[in-house]
């Protein structure tokens, strides 16, 4: 997927906003022309939606993976 600004007039794709969009986001397959356009506040909209949706998973710091590790350790005796 890409994403890349708009160098031109275009109207934000979200139903009714009238603001002009300065971000379209594009997915390389048959018809590369095809897009979505979004302006800043749509977009900005967009990206909190979606990162309540999908939380990132925390990586394993040392002391969580030391505790663990023992846990498997103890598991395997």
């Amino acid at each position: 997927m890409n994403i890349s600004e708009v160098n031109r007039s275009v109207r934000c794709d979200m139903p009714n906003c009238k603001n002009f969009a300065k971000i379209k986001v594009q997915k390389p397959g048959f018809i590369m022309v095809a897009g979505m356009y979004l302006c800043d506040e749509c977009a900005k909209e967009l990206y909190e939606m979606l990162g309540h949706r999908f939380v990132p998973k925390s990586p394993d710091n040392m002391l969580n993976k030391r505790i663990r590790t023992k846990k498997e350790i103890n598991n395997e005796n």
